[in-house]
């Protein structure tokens, strides 16, 4: 299905759907080797996917040794991690332009490890994560903490570990799993979204990923649970029981709206683990057999879970809801497209087809395109969406006048770089550095009106005010240099601006002032002070 063209097209189904060539980028030094070994991990992952396809379709148990479930296991998270979506988040060239919400994490693992850019981290990690060896003796976990971005690392472990695969396929002969660009990267799970009243941009929140897909055809799709949704009271681990629901508490708690974050779209979906050759069942639970640990012989044994229309629906609906940037959708019958993409439309779903009531609104965009393939299908569609106004963008006055003096201080310093006194401060900086310090300057101004306003407010007595403004004195003197420099800069000139209508200047700006004195006297080469 072409969503450039509103129409369906027959194609082929190339393994680069909707992933990134790492051919194609030279900036990384040998993408060829990633390249070379991804194709090896697909080769043994494809055969094992044929060998578990091969087994349902015969009715019977698929059997896999602990290296080929593991196999299959990074195979998908490399789906996940090298999918477009995923590349799109690192395919910065430098730190500035990244804007995910691990930005300082990130950019304090760069200056440790020495690279010139996220997208070498993403790079980095991908070789990593394809050259680590899965043993056994859990050895990988403690090298992939070495080798890798923490968070990244942690993600990776969390795949590995905390998640139970599962093969299911559709109950009914009718219905199909569709393939979007990101259908890899999609989970199931509450993840928060906020608006920043001053860009009316989006800002990525807590997210908790119960359920992930890899759809392998249209008639068998890989799901993975989290452990969060398996009581461990049920599977024979009555001592992990008050650790899990601790750990599903906090997890529940960091989300804007806890309640609702406890609930699974799919926790009654009926999968459950597989069976394995190092536990035996007693009275219907697991139970570790005596002296048994992790072995490289270890066997597992997977059904294939027949799941009804109803779940199959959700699934694609969760898929389609995620594959709004892309322009694809892969589909093997019309009869179940057209089936889709109605329930998809016609249903109303809690969170599902929010859109916005801007003019030209991606999403309801999309959701049109849809609407018009579905009505070829299957005749009238009545689709279903809810509209929403986002806050509009405010400008704070730290912003206006942070802006205004930024500016003025480029105009200053006579030429196209970046000022010759911030250049003392900070040798390597250019442009891109200076607009970036001054948008943390202004934050830090923002942060000292928020105080001032909220001491103000409050019982506590002078004492303890004075002594949150000296803590607050503290903690900046520890920013960068040319931070301060800019932030003395806006702070003399915020009175130099009309509270009740901060865009109009009641007095010129002062712009020079003892911090040029300071920065030159402390950072100039020879000192001259």
């Amino acid at each position: 299905m072409d969503l450039r063209k509103n129409a369906l097209v027959q194609v082929s189904v190339s393994r680069e759907f909707g992933l990134v060539d790492m051919c194609r980028d030279q900036g990384y030094q040998n993408p060829r080797h990633i390249e070379d070994n991804l194709g090896k991990l697909e080769g043994h992952a494809g055969r094992i996917i044929k060998k578990a396809s091969d087994t349902f379709k015969a009715g019977q148990t698929l059997e896999l040794t602990r290296r080929e479930r593991d196999t299959i296991r990074k195979f998908l998270f490399l789906m996940k991690y090298r999918n477009s979506t995923f590349y799109a988040r690192y395919n910065h060239d430098s730190i500035m332009t990244y804007d995910s919400n691990d930005k300082h994490r990130l950019e304090s693992y760069m200056r440790e490890k020495r690279f010139k850019s996220p997208r070498d981290i993403w790079y980095s990690n991908l070789k990593t994560f394809l050259d680590l060896e899965m043993d056994p003796d859990m050895q990988w976990i403690k090298k992939v903490h070495e080798r890798a971005f923490p968070d990244d690392a942690m993600m990776f472990i969390h795949h590995m570990q905390s998640k139970f695969m599962a093969f299911c396929q559709p109950s009914s002969e009718e219905d199909e799993f569709i393939l979007t660009h990101n259908a890899y990267g999609v989970f199931e799970g509450p993840s928060d979204v906020q608006i920043d009243p001053t860009t009316g941009g989006a800002i990525e929140g807590a997210y908790t990923e119960y359920h992930n897909f890899a759809p392998i055809s249209a008639k068998l799709i890989i799901i993975l649970r989290s452990s969060l949704l398996v009581d461990p009271s049920k599977e024979g681990a009555e001592d992990l029981q008050e650790e899990w629901e601790n750990l599903r508490e906090e997890v529940r708690k960091q989300h804007l709206f806890p309640d609702k974050a406890a609930v699974s779209l799919l926790e009654s979906l009926p999968i459950k683990k597989c069976g394995n050759s190092y536990s035996t069942t007693i009275n219907g639970k697991l139970v570790l057999k005596p002296n048994r640990g992790p072995r490289g012989e270890d066997k597992f044994y997977f059904t294939c879970f027949r799941i009804s229309s109803y779940y199959v629906s959700l699934i694609n609906s969760i898929f389609l809801e995620q594959a709004t940037k892309g322009d694809t959708i892969v589909y093997r019958s019309k009869s179940a497209l057209g089936r889709t993409l109605k329930s998809y439309l016609e249903i109303g779903r809690e969170g599902f087809k929010l859109v916005t009531d801007e003019a030209n609104d991606p999403h309801l965009a999309f959701l049109k395109k849809l609407e018009k393939i579905a009505g070829q299908l299957v005749g009238n569609v009545c689709l279903r969406y809810k509209a929403i106004a986002p806050p509009k963008p405010q400008t704070h006055m730290s912003q206006w006048v942070a802006h205004l003096v930024g500016l003025k201080v480029m105009a200053l310093s006579g030429n196209s770089a970046a000022p010759e006194v911030y250049k003392l401060m900070k040798p390597d900086g250019g442009l891109d550095t200076y607009f970036y310090d001054l948008m943390q300057s202004q934050l830090m101004v923002f942060l000292k009106i928020k105080i001032d306003v909220i001491l103000s407010r409050s019982k506590l007595t002078q004492d303890d005010r004075l002594e949150v403004k000296y803590q607050l004195q503290q903690l900046y003197l520890t920013f960068p240099a040319q931070r301060l420099w800019l932030y003395v800069k806006i702070m003399r000139n915020l009175p130099n601006f009309d509270e009740r209508d901060f865009k109009k200047p009641i007095r010129e700006l002062e712009i020079n002032g003892p911090e040029d004195d300071v920065a030159k006297c402390e950072y100039a080469r020879p000192k001259f002070c």
